[in-house]
């Protein structure tokens, strides 16, 4: 297990997931879904927003998931650590 320390400021947004997400998703495309659900303003805060972005999260990351031509950070990274063809 690994242990991070942050500090956290009001209107910041933790993304807490598996690698489900993580190996499907770049960090850019999460960042981008985040702005895009909680863009700062009151409501942004609620619980259907936050619903929202999980579902917006977990939508990107099977449809990378089952689309075999994906370029998924997982896909990037296996075709490195496999080298040059």
């Amino acid at each position: 297990a690994q242990a991070y320390t942050y500090e956290l400021e009001e209107g910041d947004v933790v993304v807490l997931a598996t690698d489900g997400l993580y190996d499907n998703v770049f960090d850019e495309q999460i960042a981008q879904l985040v702005q895009q659900y909680a863009p700062g303003s009151p409501a942004a805060g609620s619980p259907a927003r936050a619903a929202q972005l999980a579902q917006a999260l977990a939508s990107a990351a099977h449809n990378a998931a089952r689309d075999p031509n994906a370029r998924t950070p997982w896909a990037v990274e296996n075709a490195a650590a496999q080298g040059p063809p």
